[in-house]
């Protein structure tokens, strides 16, 4: 820990709440969230992440995030091996996933350890926690380094969310984490948190909703959703699904996050889960996108980080994909414009 300032604060509770290891943004975040909880403030506000447009405002009910974190207590957490439900916080506590994080503490009235967000948060932290948050490009890093890998062992569950997930680290996980339960986790700043998961290694990637949560599909197959947390009106997500059951979906990309080339829809976030996986690239070095085309409409191009094989060679790699689907341009660049929960910015 080194010279790192190590702080336990209590609320006007018996149980602890919140342990903090230094001061920093994410510390004065934190506190000034929890004196609003503490004097029984009613609204929370969000910011959405931008991934598709500008940054808005979104303002949640007290017991809409209640109910939240009491479903996703039910759903996932409720065997004593959870218990004490001791979470250590990576995220943005000024979004959805970190704010979240904040509630359940209080809502469940366990011991939140908070540390500072990065690419990495396991590298140089570690608290003994049952529960983390992280997003995939932070799982990513975390895996690929033999210290931060060890110390992700020592969990009991991992909730992912704010992205798909690489086919081939999921495969990972499962070999190298047995002891781990990885809950790939589906919501939104709109929903105030997940509101649907998936445990990893389940059988053809089915999402399962949380509490009394309700599902169905508009005309255009987009999913929407109704639950405390929309104040049981149905909103539209702009996910593009399959409804399995009334309380399960299959997850098939973005309803704005299309190309149209020469008629041909193409879901950009399943081409390049699917690139990920024949190339073993990480998800967040790429990007597929579209440019204007006289005769296609549009062009399907890759847009990808510098990497050592030149660029006949990536069009190798992807000369495995159905012709529809391979990108005919390649753009090479040094960074790929990320939202601070580690989404691609459109």
């Amino acid at each position: 820990m080194g010279n790192l300032r190590f702080t336990t604060v209590l609320k006007k509770t018996s149980k602890p709440c919140l342990i903090f290891n230094f001061m920093s943004k994410q510390f004065t975040l934190a506190d000034t969230f929890f004196q609003q909880w503490d004097r029984g403030d009613k609204l929370f506000e969000l910011s959405t992440s931008g991934t598709t447009g500008l940054p808005r405002k979104i303002r949640h009910r007290r017991d809409a995030l209640i109910w939240s974190a009491e479903a996703t207590r039910t759903a996932w957490f409720d065997d004593p091996i959870f218990h004490p439900l001791s979470q250590l916080c990576c995220l943005p506590v000024d979004k959805a996933g970190g704010m979240m994080q904040l509630v359940r503490s209080r809502v469940w009235g366990a011991p939140l350890y908070l540390v500072e967000p990065s690419s990495n948060p396991l590298l140089t932290e570690f608290h003994p926690s049952q529960i983390t948050s992280l997003t995939p490009m932070q799982l990513e890093a975390v895996v690929e380094n033999p210290i931060s890998s060890q110390k992700l062992s020592n969990f009991r569950a991992v909730l992912i969310g704010g992205q798909a997930l690489n086919p081939i680290l999921e495969m990972h996980l499962l070999k190298t984490f047995p002891m781990v339960q990885f809950i790939h986790t589906f919501g939104s700043t709109e929903t105030a948190s997940h509101f649907a998961g998936r445990l990893i290694g389940s059988a053809d990637s089915i999402f399962t909703v949380i509490g009394s949560t309700q599902i169905r599909v508009n005309t255009q197959n987009e999913l929407e959703i109704s639950n405390p947390s929309t104040q049981e009106k149905w909103i539209t997500t702009h996910d593009l699904v399959e409804i399995t059951s009334p309380k399960s979906f299959r997850w098939l990309g973005r309803s704005n996050c299309v190309v149209n080339s020469g008629g041909l829809k193409i879901q950009l976030e399943m081409l390049e889960k699917e690139i990920a996986m024949i190339s073993g690239w990480p998800i967040n070095s790429f990007c597929c996108f579209g440019i204007p085309d006289t005769l296609l409409g549009e062009k399907l191009m890759l847009r990808t980080l510098e990497r050592k094989d030149s660029i006949e060679e990536i069009f190798t790699v992807l000369s495995v994909l159905p012709t529809v689907h391979q990108p005919k341009g390649i753009v090479i660049v040094k960074e790929i414009p990320l939202t601070v929960t580690g989404k691609i910015r459109r």
